[in-house]
């Protein structure tokens, strides 16, 4: 799932009428910077972590670029990422972390409305559970035919 192209024009929509809260990442990589810097121009007066997400909120192609660092966060506390791939706590925690918080390029507090109109680009929290629970159980019982035929069952 990429539906990045469908879910900008809608946070871009609702940054401009300034009913999209953002939170800004302070300390932002090097590699979001050395990204940002490849991708536009930095006006003198800001820090590049202000600059990031008001210009990637404001243009596609810096959008695209960094959809993967950007975390879009809904009010029951659900996560996905700026393609709309539904992001499960552990998975947060585990791909935010890897390089430290840093490589967040910046968090989209979405409200239930927003949230409400970028659904169909969104993941479904409760099917990506279920597919990941799926997942596990299958896996779970190819280990179980294994240890069944290494003890000669």
């Amino acid at each position: 799932m990429d539906n990045h192209t469908k879910i900008f024009p809608v946070l871009r929509r609702h940054y401009q009428a300034k009913r999209l809260r953002v939170q800004k990442n302070t300390t932002p990589s090097d590699a979001i910077i050395a990204g940002a810097k490849q991708i536009m121009s930095k006006p003198f007066y800001m820090t590049w972590s202000s600059a990031i997400p008001e210009v990637a909120l404001q243009e596609e192609l810096t959008f695209s670029a960094f959809r993967l660092c950007i975390l879009l966060v809904g009010v029951r506390g659900d996560f996905w990422n700026g393609r709309g791939q539904f992001l499960p706590d552990m998975q947060v925690e585990k791909e935010y972390s890897l390089c430290g918080f840093a490589d967040l390029a910046f968090t989209v507090l979405l409200d239930a409305e927003i949230i409400q109109e970028l659904k169909p680009y969104l993941e479904d929290p409760e099917a990506a559970k279920l597919q990941k629970q799926a997942e596990r159980t299958a896996m779970l019982e190819e280990y179980q035919k294994i240890r069944d035929r290494i003890d000669g069952k």
